[in-house]
This record gives C-alpha cells, structure tokens and sequence, in this order.
C-alpha cells in the first residue's frame, strides 16, 4: 500500500491552492462525482493517477484532498463516495480522516468509511473510531467495533471494555471478537474476566492463544490454552484448547485429553480422542486403551482409526474387538485397522469375511484388502488367492485387481484359464478392470477355448476393454485365432473387429452378415451396425435395410446405416443427403425416419431441405422435418464457427407450407422470422 505522511505546512498550502483552483467540470474527480457504477473511466483514470505519483508525498495529498472533496459534497452519488472511500484506502493519511469520522455517523456511509478508516494508518484514523462508538448504535456500532479489532488497535480495549457487557447481545459478541482479533494483554485481561460460560469470550481468547503462538510467544499462548481446556468451558472451547496444547506439545495436553475421553459430552470425547491419536505416548495411548471399551462407537472408530493411521501395534486388540461389534460403522472401522496393523491373522481373518460373510461386511474387507501395506499383506493374499478353496480365490481377484502388481497380474491371468468357473469369470472381469495389454493373449485363449458361454462372455468383455491398449487393437493375436475358432467363439470375437478397423476384420463381418443362414449373421451385423467406424459398412448396411426378410434385421442395419452418415463428418453434403434419402426409402418406421431428419440437420445444403420438405406431408413425421427445415434455413453457429442459411425458391416454399400447416404457433414464428431474414 501507498502510505504518505507529509508536514502540516505542506498540507496547508496544498488544500489552500486546491481550494483556489476549482476543477474542470470535466476532471475525473468533477466526473467521479456522479459515478453510477455504469462507467468506470473517472476512478480508472485517479488509480492511474496514484500510480502515476510513484509515492511522491506532495502528489498524493493532492490527489486525496480532491477524493476528500468528493465525501465532502453532499450532492455527490453514493456510487462516486464510495470509490473515493476505495482509493482513500490506499493513499489516505490523515487528511481524510476528519470527512470521513462524520460519514461514520450516517448509516448509509458509515460501511464505506469504515473501509477507508480501517486501512488508513493515521492514528486520527483509530481515534475517529473510537470516538465514533459514542455517536452511533446498531448495526453502525456493531460495524466500528469489528473495524477497531481489524485495526487490532492498542487503545480500543479501554473504550471497549463497557461494550462486551452491553444488554445487546450482537454488540456485546462484537465487542468480545474485536479484543480477540487485538490480542494483546489488555483485551486479554478483559476477555478472562468474563464468565466461563460465555462462548464468544472462550473463542476469542483461542483467538489471542493463536496470534501469540504465531508470533512466537508459545508460553504465554499455552497459558490461556491450560486455562481454557480446564476451567469449565463450553465443549466447543475445551476441545479448540485441547488442539492448541496438542499442537504446541504441552506436557499437559496428554492428561487434559484422557480427561476430556472420561467426560460424557460425545464431541468432548471426538475431539479428545483425536488429540491423543495424535501425541501417541504411553502416558496417552495406554490409559486410552483401558477406557476404550467404555465408550461410544463413534469416539471409538476416531480413536482406533488414530492408533492405526500411527501404524501403533498396540491397538490391534481394539481392532479385533471392532470387527467383532454389532454396531456396522465400528465393525467396518475395525476391519479397516486390522488391514494395517493386524498382520496375517487379521488378512487372514478378512479373507475369511470376503469369501463367507454378508453384504456390506465383504465389500468393506475387500477394501481393506486392498490398501493392506507391506509385502508381507501382498504374498498372503496372492498364496489365499492362488490356493485357496474356490469361493475365497473367487473373491479375490477383485483384491487384486485393486493392487495389480506383476505378481498379481500373474495369479489373474492363471485364474482366467481356472477349471472353476466361478474364479475364471471373476478373473476375467478383473483383467479387464485393470486393463493392462500383457494378458491380452491369455484373455483371447481363453475365449476360442471355453465352452462355459459365461466364461466366454467375461473374457469377450475383458478383451474389449483391454485391446484399445495392445498394438493395433489387437489385430494380430484375434485374427490368430479366428479360422480354428467355433462359431459361438467367433461371435465373441466380433465385437473386437470394429476396433481393430482394417479390410480383413471388414470382410469377415461382411461375409457373416450376408451369409444366406448361420449363427455368425446376427453378431456380425451387431459389430457392424453398432460398432463399424467408417462409411466402408454402408453398402452392406443398405442392402441389407432393403431386402432383408427378417424386419428387426432390416431396423437393426438401417439405423447402423444412419449412425455411420451421422458420425461421418468427412463425407461432402451432397453426397451424404444422395444416401440419407436412399436410407429414408428403405425405413418402413417413423422411427428411423426421424433419424435420417437429424441427420438431414447437419447438412447445410439444399438437397437437405428438399429431402426434409418431401416428409413434411406425414402427420407423424411434420414436426421434425419442419423444425429440420427453419433450422437449416436460419443462420447458425456450431463450434465457434458460423454456418450460413440455407436458402432459395424451395427453401421459401418448404416455409412457407410450414407456415401454413403448422398447429404450433412458436414453430410458425420460427418459420416466418428465417422466411423474412
């Protein structure tokens, strides 16, 4: 910040000469005058000022006796004084300070003096707050309260001392923060004189406590935290002491928590709890211990999950009692504790839950299974989930998908060739959450060789969601395997060869959907209809929309058809409407129909327009194709870019006949505005 102090002589020639020199009715501060927050130019051009002066005192007090001028006209806008109060507050020095003193005692102006008072170092500055507590009430009182502790002002104690007791409750709490935020020995000695019941003096006084430790006097803070842990405070206070006193690492802290564990208020117990969790000494930890199964189950989960976040061994008894309680969050906090500081017979005990226990109990020890550290939790899990009965390796596999070592990924990509279908799928599906390439030719093995169709599935899906990391989708090792492969296993695979894209994976799908019978027929126009990225699919899509026998295979092909031109942003207008329209012949539902119009959309040209007109005579369809018409022919803006109308005689007329038929008065306003444009 700007601060000048300059002589009073100065001062006094400075406001003589501004007084004899009026200013230009077009001066920013003549303008700043009627500042309605509509133009900013006056204030921008005074900052550029102050800027500008480069901390020059004689150019700056004239800079803020003009601002001064400002607050002193009572025909300036409320908008031009409260910029004058912003600027004021970076430069102001005691020039100011008697304008603003009288602004304090104006509900309406005070917030915007107080803004400026509170910044301005002057000691007139402080002195013109204090003053003010006298002449004002209410809000405006309240207000230069809270600006006497902003200030932190050595003198405001004094003054302030009849207000912390004052009938107004708003006031008397203003009062009390505001020697918090001072901190200093006076509003100390005040605040501790309250009565200890008094929530606002109990916070203020951490207040101070913190202040004192930040500024290096840590026996002095520790001092008012012993007083305020002990003396009968509310919960809320007590438990802030017990923080303070923690953190500084008070040789007290340990008994005052244990004490606070003792009490019956659950918060007190919380936060007492959480103190001790984190001194983690005998002379805390072991007492802790003995009243632990004393409390409630909430304190008990903040306690034990301390101990174990500490990695303290001695807490593993706690665990064990835990895991064994009734009360579900305590049971899933204590599985969670064993996990990191149980050792194998906690492992050993979660995985006996996961495989054999209930519902949410299973997914609680899988997670814990999970984020159990060390390499000692990694061999018993990978031995439990190697050699193991069939429902604990089944269980498993998910674990280890969560920590996917090499060693994991190994044991998973065995158990996906495992006879036991029920370790395979899980397996499988864990391969294909983790999604690593490596296993991709032992997922594919597995598929062309199971005759389980759910072991085939779970492999058709781990190998989708796996190829998109192996080279070329995959292509090599599917096409590998799909000459020898069964027809079942071949419809597994098909889903791959949209991804893998090239001519060969096109030319087995093709040669499938278009074999006069066989099994392969429907997968293979499932890959393409619903998978094919390119416009290479379009031909047999058409064809078979038009003379398939089967009426969901010709639906199925005709929207694969319509999905490919609509993704297709590579292919000229023209030529895409040409196909959208052969595409319309061969729909025999409304359905598709509206498909291909929002198609049609994308396609700025008027053949887009002829083709949406010709569908404005079917009652189902009118509404689509008229709002694809006024949407191709008004101008549009899609991905930052303009696109221009559509437009011409056939344009006009589609429009027109919109303008006609339509039941919907919005979309002929529509139409009537883009036929006006």
């Amino acid at each position: 910040m700007i601060r000048v102090f300059t002589s009073v002589a100065a001062l006094v020639l400075c406001m003589v000469s501004l007084t004899a020199s009026p200013q230009p009715v077009d001066s920013p501060y003549e303008k700043l005058k009627s500042y309605d927050y509509q133009n900013r130019t006056p204030a921008d051009a005074i900052s550029e000022m102050i800027k500008q002066a480069n901390g020059d005192s004689q150019k700056l007090a004239t800079i803020e006796t003009r601002l001064d001028g400002i607050l002193d006209d009572p025909a300036a806008a409320f908008g031009g004084k409260q910029e004058a109060c912003r600027l004021l507050s970076i430069i102001g020095t005691g020039i100011s300070v008697p304008s603003l003193a009288k602004m304090l005692t104006d509900d309406k102006l005070a917030d915007i003096a107080r803004y400026a008072l509170e910044r301005d170092p002057a000691p007139t500055a402080a002195r013109a707050l204090r003053l003010a507590l006298a002449t004002t009430t209410g809000k405006t009182q309240i207000g230069v309260i809270n600006s006497l502790g902003d200030r932190a002002d050595p003198a405001a104690p004094g003054v302030l001392k009849k207000y912390i007791v004052s009938p107004d409750a708003d006031v008397a709490e203003a009062a009390i923060t505001a020697l918090g935020k001072i901190g200093d020995v006076n509003s100390i000695a005040l605040l501790k004189k309250l009565p200890a019941s008094n929530v606002a003096a109990g916070h203020a006084l951490l207040r101070a406590a913190a202040q004192l430790a930040a500024a290096g006097a840590a026996p002095a803070a520790l001092g008012i935290y012993d007083a305020l842990a002990n003396g009968g405070r509310p919960p809320v206070v007590r438990a802030e002491a017990m923080r303070g006193l923690s953190v500084l690492n008070s040789p007290h802290a340990a008994a005052i928590a244990l004490a606070a564990l003792r009490s019956d208020d659950p918060y007190l117990q919380e936060v007492a709890a959480r103190v001790i969790g984190t001194i983690g000494t005998g002379a805390a930890v072991n007492p802790a211990m003995e009243i632990w199964p004393h409390l409630q189950p909430k304190t008990q989960i903040v306690l034990l999950t301390a101990f174990a976040d500490r990695r303290d061994k001695s807490a593993i008894p706690m665990a064990f009692t835990a895991i064994d309680s009734k009360d579900d969050a305590l049971r899933a906090a204590g599985m969670r504790s064993a996990a990191l500081i149980g050792g194998p017979q906690a492992l050993a005990h979660l995985i006996y839950i996961l495989s054999h226990g209930n519902g949410d109990d299973k997914s609680v020890a899988r997670d814990a299974l999970a984020s159990a550290p060390g390499s000692d939790a990694e061999r018993l899990i990978l031995d439990a989930a190697g050699k193991g009965d069939a429902d604990t390796r089944s269980a498993l596999m998910r674990v280890l998908a969560d920590r996917p070592t090499d060693r994991a990924m190994a044991v998973l990509t065995d158990a996906a060739g495992d006879a036991e279908k029920s370790v395979a799928v899980q397996a499988l599906q864990a391969l294909g959450r983790v999604g690593k390439p490596a296993p991709f030719d032992s997922v594919i093995r597995v598929l062309v060789s199971t005759k389980s169709d759910d072991i085939r599935d779970a492999a058709r899906d781990a190998a989708g969601a796996i190829a998109p990391k192996v080279e070329n989708h995959g292509a090599s090792q599917v096409f590998a395997v799909m000459d020898g492969a069964t027809d079942a296993a071949k419809a597994a695979l098909y889903p791959l060869l949209p991804e893998i894209g090239d001519d060969r994976a096109l030319k087995e799908l093709v040669e499938s959907a278009t074999a006069p019978e066989g099994a392969l027929r429907r997968p293979a126009l499932n890959a393409l209809a619903d998978g094919w990225p390119d416009a290479r699919a379009l031909p047999t899509l058409l064809t078979i929309a038009q003379t398939d026998s089967d009426k969901s295979v010709k639906v199925q092909a005709l929207r694969g058809y319509l999905r490919i031109l609509g993704q297709d942003d590579s292919m000229p207008p023209n030529s895409k409407v040409a196909r959208v329209i052969k595409g319309i012949d061969a729909a025999a539902r409304t359905e598709e129909k509206r498909q291909a119009l929002s198609v049609l959309r994308d396609c700025r040209v008027q053949a887009a327009v002829d083709a949406s007109a010709k569908l404005l005579d079917d009652p189902e369809l009118f509404n689509d194709a008229a709002n694809t018409i006024i949407y191709l022919a008004g101008k549009q803006r899609k991905n930052d870019k303009d696109q221009a109308a559509v437009t011409g005689v056939s344009t006009n007329a589609a429009l027109d006949k919109i303008i006609q038929m339509s039941n919907d008065d919005g979309q002929k306003t529509a139409a009537q505005k883009v036929r006006g444009q």
